[in-house]
């Protein structure tokens, strides 16, 4: 669906797994962390397809921010590459 251009859709099944998935008491899990960056990855191409580039920017560093923060406590296995293999695809920039 994202590959194909599908952004909001893809943003909206991506949410509804965000939604759906477990919290902790003590914030938010890495699986909730990965698929909301995955949800700002999804905006941010829409908001680049419209022509927001700042606002399109704004997301794609916060999708970034917390891809890099789950790495970092490595937590994200083969997601951050398929992360980055997606933000690619959508013709975004690194940040």
């Amino acid at each position: 669906m994202f590959r194909a251009g599908y952004w909001w859709e893809a943003h909206a099944v991506w949410e509804e797994l965000w939604r759906a998935a477990d919290r902790e008491d003590t914030g938010e899990t890495p699986e909730r962390e990965v698929l909301r960056a995955f949800v700002q990855l999804a905006a941010a191409a829409l908001k680049n397809d419209l022509g927001g580039v700042r606002g399109s920017r704004k997301l794609l560093s916060a999708a970034c921010n917390r891809m890099a923060r789950v790495s970092a406590r490595g937590d994200t296995g083969l997601l951050r590459p398929r992360f980055e293999a997606l933000r690619a695809a959508a013709g975004l920039a690194s940040v």
